[in-house]
């Protein structure tokens, strides 16, 4: 049986450890959806942008604002990373 070369393994690798993380994080996603996870992030993404100190908790407050605006975004990010996941792993 030959073996494969480094490179090739070392992808393998990062493409399996990346679809279990990225289906995990779906996991999360899809069960913070129906358990007011948006609500929850809008939240600290305003507490953040009224504390912020720095340039970069603006951006990250900025975009979770933008992330949570949407009515189905934590659906649609989760569907995303299943897709993703499933890709990665074939």
């Amino acid at each position: 049986m030959a073996t494969q070369p480094a490179g090739v393994r070392i992808i393998i690798g990062y493409k399996i450890a990346k679809a279990i993380l990225q289906l995990a994080a779906a996991l999360v996603l899809f069960y913070g959806a129906t358990h007011g996870l948006a609500a929850s992030l809008a939240s600290f993404a305003e507490r953040l942008r009224e504390h912020a100190v720095h340039a970069w908790s603006n951006l990250v407050a900025a975009a979770l604002l933008r992330f949570t605006k949407g009515r189905h975004s934590l659906w649609l990010a989760s569907y995303a990373l299943t897709g993703d996941a499933l890709l990665s792993g074939v």
